[in-house]
């Protein structure tokens, strides 16, 4: 992901983060070159004014870990990547009689986001 624009809903300005893959987070951890609270996860971009507040580190960028692992109909478990969008979720689980109890008021959030 190139460095540039985080944007968040509210008026907070922090410095800009650099931007990072999930890959190169990964590697950095392992390497030891960075410490995990150096480090936030940036989803979709939809956090009420405090979203990507991280100018003294690094910002990873989730969106590519998105995808469904596993769903039980039965039971409604769903295993899914942090970058999953809600409205994905809710595609795949309504059809089933499942919706999440609280929801926001946008579906464009990701479920690492929303918990």
């Amino acid at each position: 992901m190139a460095a540039g624009r985080f944007p968040s809903f509210g008026l907070a300005t922090p410095p800009a983060p650099r931007a990072i893959g999930a890959d190169e987070a990964i590697a950095l951890l392992k390497g030891g070159q960075a410490k995990p609270a150096s480090l936030l996860a940036y989803g979709n971009g939809r956090s009420y004014g405090d979203s990507c507040q991280n100018g003294a580190g690094a910002v990873v960028d989730m969106r590519s870990l998105n995808r469904i692992h596993a769903f039980n109909a039965e039971t409604g478990v769903l295993k899914a990547d942090a970058g999953v969008l809600l409205s994905d979720i809710i595609a795949h689980a309504a059809p089933y009689g499942f919706f999440p109890a609280v929801v926001p008021g946008t579906q464009f959030v990701t479920l690492g986001g929303a918990i």
